[in-house]
């Protein structure tokens, strides 16, 4: 599996609204609105993490299984990625 870690950007600005969950990211000004899933692997990178520890984590929080958890973990990963949220250490 992959020894990747994962872990925030610097200078993120974090905002809980209900049931939704704002980050601003304020070196590059980005701005995204994450939901449940994405929040609790956001939660869980606040240091290096592997992302195999990020779905091992996920498979013992939910009731879901394993090949669509990978799915979602990757989706959720390269999204927050792309948009300058999560780095590679």
């Amino acid at each position: 599996m992959s020894e990747k870690q994962l872990k925030h950007a610097e200078n993120v600005v974090t905002r809980d609204e209900g049931d939704e969950t704002f980050l601003f990211n304020a070196d590059t000004a980005n701005f995204i609105v994450i939901n449940e899933t994405a929040r609790f692997i956001w939660d869980r990178c606040e240091q290096p993490v592997t992302i195999d520890t990020l779905l091992k984590n996920i498979l013992d929080e939910y009731e879901v299984g394993e090949a669509e958890a990978k799915k979602d973990l990757d989706e959720h990963i390269e999204k927050l990625k792309q948009s300058g949220f999560l780095i590679e250490s």
